[in-house]
């Protein structure tokens, strides 16, 4: 069995698949499931996986920001001090708006910075389950709200699933679908991102949802 964050539970080791999640976690998914309804398995993305995944996307738009930030600052202090040699005071409301462009470019700088570590933050409070009628993914806001994506696959079941050399992998319902707003390039109508043992888990899939 894997323990901590990041692992998902092996389907023949433990009888509840819940107990490799932190309480807190566990107490939301508990909400979460239904009357009648039975959970199969449960896990979490490896935040590694989703800190990689969101730092080759944010480093080029932070670095590009930072260039052309760090551009027009150097461009309204080379004015500056051009006028302030010169006497000349004509053009301080460009200088202003010039830095304000610049001081724009700086801020999505850091917030592109930045992004890796809210996205690895998220993964750490971020549910996967397979039950016997849906597949859902729950987020744990930091105020105690749940944010809920869940998906009642058909038959014929539609599944696509993907593996990456550090053993994680995606795993796509409905492949076909384009999901506004997903942060995964793979479009599906529910798409899991860094998933522990994702042959495991996508066979988990075909047995409850598309058997034989």
């Amino acid at each position: 069995m894997h323990n901590g964050t990041g692992a998902g539970t092996r389907l023949n080791e433990t009888p509840d698949p819940r107990q490799a999640l932190p309480p807190e976690l566990r107490e939301a998914l508990d909400r979460e499931i239904d009357p009648g309804e039975s959970l199969r398995w449960c896990g979490q993305p490896d935040p590694r996986r989703i800190w990689i995944g969101s730092l080759r996307g944010s480093v080029p738009v932070a670095l590009a920001c930072l260039v052309v930030g760090g551009g027009f600052a150097f461009g309204a202090v080379s004015v500056w001090r051009e006028m302030h040699a010169a006497g000349d005071g004509g053009s301080i409301a460009a200088i202003v708006v010039t830095l304000g462009i610049a001081a724009f470019f700086l801020v999505l700088a850091a917030l592109a910075a930045r992004q890796p570590w809210s996205a690895r933050a998220e993964a750490l409070r971020t549910i996967f389950a397979v039950t016997n009628t849906r597949v859902f993914t729950l987020v744990l806001l930091e105020d105690g709200r749940v944010n809920l994506e869940a998906f009642e696959p058909s038959h014929p079941l539609g599944i696509s699933r993907t593996e990456d050399k550090s053993g994680t992998g995606t795993i796509a319902l409905n492949p076909g679908a384009q999901v506004p707003g997903a942060r995964s390039p793979q479009r599906g109508a529910l798409v899991l991102v860094g998933v522990r043992e994702p042959r495991v888990v996508e066979r988990l899939i075909r047995q409850t949802f598309d058997p034989p």
